[in-house]
C-alpha cells in the first residue's frame, strides 16, 4: 500500500510555532491539504467521484446489511439522491490511492459499509481537506471523516465521533531524540499540514520556547504527508508532524528510515463532520454503532493496523 506523493512546493507556515510528539496511540488529520479536481467516474483513482451502494468493505470484513431502524432515521430525499462524502486521500492509513491506483484505507471501508446500513448509495468525491468542509455549507457534500472535533468546529458543524485520534512526530533515523516534551522541540523546523487542529497548541508552545529564551518552532506546511515526510528525508526540516496511524504506516514502508520520536499529543475524537443540524447525524451514529455491534468496524480498522484506535460507542457532538 503505497501513498499518493504530491511534489507541489511547501507553504511556509509562520515562524513562531511550535511542535511536539505524537506517539503511536493516535490517528487522525484534522486538517489537510491537496487539492485533487473531481468528476463523476466508475474508478476510484485520483480527481473522480466514486459511487458505493455500501458494497463489502475493501477488507471484506463483517457481515453488515441494512438495519431497518437506522434507515429509517435518512430522509427519503437523501434516500435518492445518495450522500456524497468528501475524501481527502493525502492520508494513509486513512484514505489514500495505492500503487494499483485504488482508493483504499479505513475511512472509505468504513464509509461504504455505512452505505450499505443505511441501504444509501455512497458517492466519494476526492478533494483537499479544506475543500471537504467548505463544501459542508455549500452542501456540495453531506459528510466529510477525518475532522478531530474540535470547539471552534463545533460552532459551524456538527460531528460522529467514530474513532479515537491523536499525534506524534518522526525524525530520521540517527538524529537525536527528543524528550518527552513539546519544548523539547524549540527551535526547529516541523513539517505538517495547514488545517491540523493542533496548531494552535504549537503555537502557544513556541510561546513558551521564545518566553524561555529559546528559539520558536519554524512550522513548513504542506499539501499532503507525503511531502511533509520528504521534507525530513531531504533536510528542509527536522521534523514531522502528524497523525499517529499515518506515522506508523510510514515506518512499515520506510524501515531503516524514521524513528518515532514524541509522545502523544492533542488527543481527541476523529470525527464525521456534517453541516450543523443534518438530517444525517443520527442515522451516521446509528450505522457506526451497527458495524461495531456486527464486527466490521474492528475488521477494519485491525486491517490497516490500527486496532487501538477503536472506540466502543460513536458519539455525537452538537455543542457549540
Amino acid at each position: 500500500m503505497t501513498p499518493r506523493l504530491s511534489l507541489r512546493q511547501p507553504r511556509a507556515g509562520a515562524s513562531g510555532l511550535a511542535v511536539a510528539g505524537l506517539a503511536a496511540a493516535g490517528l487522525f488529520v484534522a486538517g489537510c491539504g491537496s487539492s485533487s479536481s473531481s468528476s463523476s467516474s466508475s474508478g476510484t483513482g485520483a480527481g473522480s467521484t466514486a459511487t458505493s451502494s455500501g458494497g463489502t468493505a475493501t477488507t471484506s470484513g463483517g457481515s453488515s446489511s441494512v438495519d431497518t431502524a437506522a434507515a429509517a432515521m435518512v430522509p427519503a430525499s437523501i434516500k435518492k439522491s445518495g450522500i456524497t462524502v468528501g475524501m481527502f486521500t493525502g492520508a494513509p492509513p486513512e484514505a489514500y490511492v495505492n500503487s494499483s491506483n485504488q482508493l483504499v484505507g479505513f475511512d472509505p471501508d468504513i464509509i461504504r459499509a455505512v452505505g450499505k446500513v443505511l441501504g444509501v448509495t455512497i458517492n466519494l468525491k476526492q478533494t483537499s481537506f479544506e475543500n471537504a468542509m467548505l463544501g459542508l455549507q455549500s452542501g456540495n457534500v453531506q459528510i466529510t471523516p477525518g475532522a478531530s472535533v474540535t470547539p471552534a468546529r463545533l460552532k459551524v458543524d456538527d460531528f460522529v465521533g467514530y474513532v479515537d485520534a491523536g499525534y506524534t512526530t518522526a525524525q530520521k533515523s540517527g538524529s537525536a531524540k527528543y524528550a518527552s516534551s513539546m519544548t523539547a522541540l524549540c527551535g526547529q523546523k516541523v513539517a505538517t499540514l495547514s488545517d491540523v487542529s493542533f496548531l494552535p497548541l504549537l503555537t502557544s508552545t513556541s510561546k513558551k520556547c521564545t518566553a524561555a529564551g529559546k528559539g520558536a518552532i519554524t512550522t513548513l506546511t504542506y499539501p499532503d504527508w507525503g511531502t511533509a515526510e520528504l521534507a525530513v528525508q531531504s533536510g528542509r526540516a527536522d521534523t514531522v508532524a502528524a497523525p499517529a496511524a499515518t506515522l506508523s504506516l510510514l515506518l512499515k514502508q520506510q524501515k531503516g528510515k524514521w524513528q518515532v520520536t514524541g509522545p502523544v499529543f492533542a488527543k481527541e475524537f476523529g470525527g464525521y463532520a456534517l453541516k450543523k443540524g443534518s438530517p444525517l447525524v443520527k442515522p451516521l451514529a446509528a450505522a457506526i454503532n451497527e458495524l461495531i455491534k456486527d464486527g466490521t468496524y474492528t475488521k477494519i480498522l485491525n486491517h490497516y493496523g490500527v486496532p487501538e484506535n477503536a472506540i466502543k460507542k460513536a458519539k455525537i457532538f452538537t455543542g457549540s
